[in-house]
């Protein structure tokens, strides 16, 4: 049997800090998506993400359950490519969690059934978003910046129309109060 717990979130809202600390409460594994953009400062390889090349992504084309392809504009206004994906040897038996977006979520349900996909919205306000871009350092790049969110309106326009999941509210400072909530949700599905 597998269970997993969707994460769903425009840039910043703060969904990596969630997944880690409900992780760590709940014992419960986060899948580990594979990308091929550049490591931030912070990040560790197998722990955020699985920092692969493009040659792995067509190598395993196959095993992928779901990829998806962002065209990020650089400083200088080039465009870089980065691919996401979950490989299928990164879903364990029994429930996981994960981060993915809209079209993400739909290869989940397409690939698992809706019946083991609980979805959660993570939201926060524009202002907290720029605010938590700013202090991520990401925001010295304001072309990429206008992109990301310009594609985020897009990509999440139906998803949130379709009110298809549980929405958690993640404006503060406080964390533990969007855990909290999540793991109330969680103890009355599982």
């Amino acid at each position: 049997m597998i269970k997993i717990i969707a994460l769903l979130g425009l840039s910043c809202a703060g969904k990596d800090t969630i997944i880690e600390k409900l992780s760590y409460e709940t014992k419960i594994p986060t899948i580990t998506s594979h990308t091929t953009r550049p490591m931030r400062e912070h990040e560790l390889n197998g722990l955020q993400y699985n920092f692969v090349s493009d040659n792995f992504f067509e190598e395993n084309k196959d095993r992928f359950i779901e990829q998806r392809i962002y065209k990020v504009k650089n400083k200088d206004n080039s465009t870089s490519i980065w691919r996401y994906g979950i490989h299928e040897d990164s879903v364990k038996e029994g429930v996981n969690l994960v981060i993915v977006d809209p079209p993400g979520l739909k290869d989940l349900i397409k690939y698992y059934g809706k019946d083991n996909i609980i979805p959660f919205y993570i939201f926060a306000t524009d202002e907290t978003r720029m605010d938590r871009l700013k202090k991520r350092g990401d925001f010295n790049n304001p072309i990429e910046v206008k992109r990301r969110f310009k594609d985020d309106n897009g990509r999440f326009k139906s998803f949130i129309q379709s009110k298809d999941y549980y929405k958690i509210c993640n404006d503060s400072n406080d964390v533990n109060l969007a855990v909290q909530e999540i793991k109330a949700i969680l103890n009355k599905l599982l």
